[in-house]
C-alpha cells in the first residue's frame, strides 16, 4: 500500500466528509463503526477521485485526532 497524498484540498474534503457523518448522528460513540467507515470511504472516493483504503483514512483520522488533542492542551 502506498502512502496517501494529503494536499490541502484532499485534507479539507476528508474533514468535511467526517464532519457530515458526525453531524448526521453516524458516530454515536467515540468512533465510526465498520459500516460508517465504508460510507466515509465511498464518499471520499466520489468527492476526491482518490482511492484510499480503510487503513489510510483511519491513519489520517488518528493523526488528526492526536494533533487536535495536542493543540487543545495548548489553549
Amino acid at each position: 500500500m502506498l502512502k496517501g497524498t494529503w494536499d490541502p484540498k484532499t485534507y479539507e474534503d476528508f474533514i468535511d466528509i467526517c464532519v457530515k457523518e458526525v453531524q448526521g448522528g453516524n458516530r454515536p460513540t467515540t468512533h465510526f463503526n465498520r459500516i460508517r467507515w465504508k460510507h466515509v470511504i465511498d464518499n471520499f472516493v466520489k468527492k476526491t477521485g482518490k482511492i484510499y483504503d480503510y487503513k489510510q483514512l483511519k491513519n489520517k483520522w488518528d493523526a488528526m485526532k492526536k494533533e487536535w488533542q495536542l493543540w487543545n492542551k495548548l489553549i
